[in-house]
């Protein structure tokens, strides 16, 4: 799954660029309240609302150019970006208003509870202590490892394969989903043998080792142990609540998930499943039958069918103005992602301001055949997008969204995508089938959906695992630490040189992919909260009005506990996700 890339989680993180604010939460002091409650909201009215326009400037300016690099748009420089990232942590570490809100913070301890305004207090006191390093051994380390990432990720971007009977190189994800899309067992086979393997290898050549040992470096300075503790804290994330989280999944789904892979291998006749087949079985399960159906579908098409998915949901994709590029080039980032420069401001009437005008950008690699997790990858990545574009928190630090909570919204909306009831609307509208085939199909997808919903949860809690496991130990043979982890979650035996442990993720957005598999924790309670409460996965325009509301409007004022368990109405647990194969 290779969904949000995160490539500019710091411009989502640090909220909206452009002009100056105008505060509808932070005008006036209430008289009513105390004078200290008073003191901590000119706190924000002041200190921190300049701190964030300075700080909005910096990362869209930095943003913008790499839009351009990851694009490969003439003119683009890998070091302007690199000049605007020093730039942009120049400002973003700012330990003078770090310092300023821990005082504040100590000073408002006998501070009224009722105070609203000290209880942001609190949650700005997280973001920054998450966000502004205090050592500037740290922001040098950092700034070399972000150097490293951007030159060792347009290399990678920038790989490609030739194969017997491709025209042009294809990029390792195109290599992936040949693999997965072919028929003929033993041509699988023989691409993986041969190329599977090959980035892998070559990120070796291009110092990927080098750049683990440096991140774990950049860990030790800022005072923990390894990169992968450091970026949990950086990223608000609680690892051993985490942790605790991988070992249920891995003691109970994963045996379920091998029992299936077995029942499955048994529907194509494979005695005995080997690496090769993993993906094929996969996309057999999860969309096969669809995918059948899109084989001549223009790619061209694919954003309309996402278009009609929001549009029941009262959203229209087209008036938010996104800047798009959908379509592969060489030297181009193979991935999709969503990207936000400048973020909707908020007037003091609480109506969205027409100036400056919101940026937000989207990139995506369609090409034939189609695929339904083409199609699927759209809206989820549309997801983040709208996310972005829908924040409308007055409140200038809290104007962004944390990486967990947008990837769970983007997936719950995948997820909804795939019930039965979209299907239902849009296979008749944009392919062939008949009816007599439709209602089977339809049968089949609830099943099939939630098979495919805990392969990803497993899958994702593999490579966390892989992940974790080289940055505890970055001197160890990467290959067969692959093979045994592989083996231990999916049961299937894998010889160390055809490992394909190159995730993009572990270069562009290093100790992220956790945050898919607490993602689908997230995505399994909040569709069950959606079936609960409107008895439909998609056909309401009600659940757009929540999603505005409760989800995408707060922006990052609550963080991904609270936000779901203000969602749904109780504390985000594993319990819904561990469910996922019950009665298959």
């Amino acid at each position: 799954m290779s969904k949000f890339v995160s490539l500019l989680l710091l411009g989502f993180l640090t909220a909206c660029a452009g002009q100056k604010i105008q505060q509808r939460d932070v005008a006036a002091p209430d008289k009513h309240q105390s004078p200290q409650c008073q003191a901590i909201q000119v706190f924000f009215n002041e200190t921190l609302n300049a701190f964030q326009e300075r700080l909005d400037l910096a990362s869209a300016d930095y943003q913008r150019e790499q839009w351009k690099v990851e694009a490969n748009e003439p003119g683009a420089s890998t070091q302007k970006m690199s000049g605007l990232f020093e730039a942009y942590q120049k400002v973003a570490y700012d330990q003078s208003v770090l310092q300023k809100t821990l005082n504040l913070v100590k000073q408002s301890a006998q501070v009224e509870s009722s105070c609203v305004w000290k209880q942001r207090l609190v949650r700005v006191q997280q973001l920054l202590e998450t966000s502004i390093l205090t050592r500037d051994s740290v922001v040098k380390k950092e700034k070399d490892n972000q150097e490293k990432q951007d030159l060792l990720s347009n290399k990678s971007n920038a790989f490609r394969i030739q194969l017997p009977g491709e025209t042009e190189p294809v990029s390792r994800a195109l290599l992936s989903k040949k693999i997965g899309s072919t028929e003929d067992r033993s041509v699988r086979e023989k691409l993986f043998k041969q190329f599977n393997a090959a980035r892998a290898k070559a990120w070796l050549e291009y110092g990927f080792r080098e750049l683990v040992k440096s991140r774990n470096e950049e860990a030790r300075l800022a005072g923990f142990k390894n990169f992968y503790e450091y970026r949990f804290f950086r990223n608000q994330l609680d690892l051993k609540n985490y942790l605790n989280n991988v070992q249920l999944i891995k003691a109970q789904l994963a045996p379920k998930i091998r029992k299936v892979l077995r029942k499955l291998a048994d529907v194509q006749g494979i005695k005995k499943i080997e690496a090769w087949d993993l993906r094929y079985l996969r996309e057999k399960s999860a969309s096969g039958d669809v995918n059948e159906l899109f084989k001549q579908f223009p790619e061209s098409e694919v954003m309309k069918i996402a278009s009609d998915f929001y549009s029941s949901l009262g959203i229209d994709v087209a008036s938010y103005g996104f800047q798009m590029d959908l379509y592969p080039r060489p030297g181009k980032n193979t991935h999709a992602f969503a990207m936000g420069i400048v973020a909707p401001q908020v007037a003091e009437d609480g109506t969205v301001k027409s100036m400056p005008k919101p940026d937000i950008r989207f990139l995506a690699n369609l090409k034939k055949p189609v695929q339904w997790d083409d199609i699927s990858t759209i809206i989820h990545e549309l997801g983040h997008a709208i996310h972005f574009g829908e924040i409308r928190q007055p409140i200038s630090v809290f104007r962004g969204f944390g990486s967990v909570e947008t990837e769970a919204i983007a997936m719950t909306l995948e997820r909804m995508a795939d019930s039965q009831e979209f299907l239902e609307d849009i296979l008749p509208k944009y392919t062939a089938v008949s009816a007599e085939n439709l209602k089977p199909l339809l049968e089949k997808q609830e099943k099939t959906v939630r098979i495919e919903q805990a392969f990803v949860l497993l899958r994702q809690v593999l490579f966390s695992e892989f992940e974790r496991a080289i940055y505890l130990n970055p001197n160890q043979d990467f290959f067969q630490l692959w093979a045994k982890i592989f083996q231990e979650y999916w049961g299937i035996p894998l010889q160390p040189i055809y490992a394909d442990w190159d995730v993009d993720h572990f270069v562009m957005a290093p100790v992220y992919v956790q945050n898919y598999a607490i993602g689908i924790l997230m995505v399994q309670q909040i569709f069950e909260s959606l079936m609960k409460d409107f008895g439909t996965a998609y056909r309401s325009k009600a659940i757009g009005d929540k999603f505005r509301s409760q989800y995408f409007g707060p922006g990052m004022e609550f963080d991904y506990l609270k936000l779901t368990e203000k969602f749904t109405g109780r504390p985000l647990t594993a319990q819904s996700a561990l469910k996922l194969l019950e009665g298959l």
